[in-house]
């Protein structure tokens, strides 16, 4: 099932990218992800345990340098390619920093060992795959074996990079170094406060919601329904393109608060609970973000969705992405002084 689920959003991503907006498909686009690695930074300030522990890893590149370096090695060629780091204006500016030979070696190195080491099939590698877990609205919390969630989806990814930060061996199916699971961690923070990186709806032709988990027989039509973490939910503004998950990837700069970030709770429970967690609560925000749209039959460009009131929706868009990435900074600074306290 894997296999066709990620064709097709390669596939859209592909035959789309010429008319949208210019954010790439990635939780947050670049500038999101290096709000997060900022915020991380801020919060670590006082604290130099974790901020030395963090530049005996980094060197001289810093947590918000690094949140966007796992959508940048998606320029690195596959097999046939040779795993070979190449630029690309998709991923943008924020990728020159990590194209010195060293780095650029990193990269190609990562991908190499997170090509195919897990049970994925796809074109585009397992690494690819790290970032989300697409589960149904009609669920309420993150369980491991519903529709949408894999032994190397985003909760097991944090859990991965946390493990391997603590001095464990990487966990299978990853292949992380300490380097990468300190860099991959800020990434993640941020994938998973996005909620169309967590919950998803799935649409028959016409439109209308299904459940995947309903039955053996949805389960297997998944693929078809699926939407892609809202990739393939469209419409027309101003004479474009748009897609609701790229929507949603596009942030404003320097938007984010450090006092809001440091009256985020931590979150309860062990410290290995939290990811799944944070996908249990991104889940409902995921709930609050369809709510109210409603979706027409499927035709070339994906299924189109309509909104109650635009202007409304974006405004409440704006506000929750702000919030969610606050969430991401805070508790990627509250993950890493667990780790190493003061």
């Amino acid at each position: 099932m894997t296999s066709m689920r990620s064709w097709i959003r390669l596939a859209i991503a592909a035959l789309l990218l010429p008319l949208m907006a210019p954010a790439p498909a990635m939780a947050w686009g670049p500038d999101g992800h290096r709000e997060v690695g900022s915020l991380g930074d801020r919060l670590l300030v006082g604290h130099p345990n974790a901020s030395a522990q963090v530049k005996a890893i980094l060197g001289d590149l810093t947590l918000a340098d690094v949140g966007p370096w796992a959508d940048c090695i998606r320029s690195v060629s596959g097999p046939a390619g040779g795993f070979k780091y190449s630029h690309s204006p998709i991923y943008g500016a924020p990728c020159v920093i990590f194209e010195s030979p060293g780095l650029t070696a990193n990269m190609e190195d990562y991908v190499r060992r997170n090509w195919s080491n897990c049970t994925y099939t796809g074109n585009d590698g397992c690494h690819t795959q790290y970032h989300f877990t697409d589960l149904a609205l009609q669920r309420s919390a993150y369980q491991f074996g519903l529709v949408g969630t894999f032994d190397y989806d985003i909760v097991h990814g944090i859990d991965a990079a946390v493990a391997v930060l603590r001095g464990k061996p990487s966990p299978a199916p990853f292949n992380f170094t300490k380097q990468d699971a300190l860099i991959l961690l800020v990434h993640f923070l941020g994938d998973i406060h996005q909620p169309l990186h967590v919950g998803a709806v799935y649409l028959d032709p016409k439109g209308n919601l299904v459940d995947p988990d309903s039955s053996p027989a949805e389960r297997e039509r998944a693929d078809h329904t699926s939407t892609f973490g809202g990739n393939s939910l469209t419409w027309m503004t101003g004479g474009r393109l748009q897609k609701l998950h790229s929507v949603w990837d596009g942030v404003t700069v320097g938007d984010y608060s450090a006092a809001d970030a440091r009256k985020v709770p931590v979150t309860p429970g062990d410290p290995s609970t939290w990811a799944a967690s944070w996908a249990t609560e991104s889940l409902g925000e995921a709930h609050d973000a369809f709510a109210g749209l409603t979706f027409g039959a499927h035709a070339k460009q994906g299924w189109p969705v309509r909104f109650a009131n635009a202007s409304t929706y974006q405004t409440y868009r704006r506000k929750t992405q702000r919030q969610q990435i606050e969430k991401g900074g805070a508790r990627l600074a509250q993950l890493l002084l667990t780790m190493w306290p003061d």
